[in-house]
């Protein structure tokens, strides 16, 4: 789980430099600090209420916000991989996340 955190933290920075905004703008747009957007880039904490709040406020639909092949300089094999050997180690309420991330991106 701690590589997903850092890859979606990796996308949240990506996502506000290229749009020019401060960490502590990002973080006054979705009424939080400036240490929940550092967290979330260094890949500590990630809530799906934080995430969705970040779409919202990019005008970001999932689709868009996990177009991550900018980050990953993985091979689909090595991808394939890790989420096999990611899934088996979720709780019930991650998978239900991972299963309605994918869903939002495949629709």
């Amino acid at each position: 789980m701690a590589n997903l955190k850092k890859i979606l933290g990796e996308r949240v920075r990506y996502l506000r430099k290229s749009r020019s905004l401060t960490q502590e703008k990002l973080a006054e747009m979705i009424n939080a600090d400036q240490r929940t957007i550092s967290a979330i880039e260094n890949g500590h904490s990630l809530s799906h209420q934080v995430l969705q709040s970040i779409m919202d406020v990019l005008e970001l639909e999932p689709s868009e916000f996990f177009k991550l092949e900018d980050l990953i300089g993985l091979s689909d094999d090595e991808i394939r991989k890790e989420l096999f050997d990611t899934i088996p180690k979720l709780s019930s309420e991650d998978l239900r996340k991972y299963y309605k991330i994918l869903k939002a991106i495949s629709d």
